[in-house]
């Protein structure tokens, strides 16, 4: 098989460990430049997020939807719905706390509370006035005071 460096043979082999060199070298540059590249931050200028705005979601095209407890029964017996995959919980920040919302309030943890905000509850609002409201149904269960 005849060589394809036509110098002496110490002059090639200097030139190829100097080409091996030089791609061994660039190969670790590329290699660590995609490592850091590829490196995402643990907490972003955000986090922790402590409110999850849901209320701007437009929740009007809901519709009815009428379902009985036996095929509630039969699809959480038999079909056993839900996540099978091993995931972080959804709608947690990063420190693993949930965000105030619509529908939860986290009171407790994020500071220290006076006694007359313990006192009070979670109530936001002092009293409420029902006036106007129309009832539109009620509960065939009705409790009525016994005859006597």
């Amino acid at each position: 098989m005849e060589s394809s460096c036509t110098l002496s043979s110490v002059a090639c082999s200097r030139n190829v460990s100097r080409f091996a060199l030089t791609v061994l070298l660039l190969a670790a540059t590329a290699l660590g430049a995609g490592l850091v590249s590829t490196a995402s931050p643990r907490f972003f200028p955000d986090d922790p997020i402590w409110v999850d705005d849901d209320m701007r979601l437009d929740a009007s095209g809901v519709i009815k939807w009428a379902d009985s407890n036996a095929g509630d029964f039969a699809v959480n017996t038999v079909l056993r719905p839900g996540e099978k995959r091993d995931v972080r919980a959804l709608n947690v920040n990063t420190v693993d706390e949930v965000p105030d919302s619509s529908w939860y309030v986290n009171r407790l943890s994020r500071r220290s509370m006076s006694r007359d905000e313990l006192v009070r509850g979670p109530d936001g609002v002092a009293a409420l006035s029902v006036d106007g409201w129309m009832i539109s149904g009620g509960s065939p269960l009705v409790c009525r005071p016994a005859s006597g």
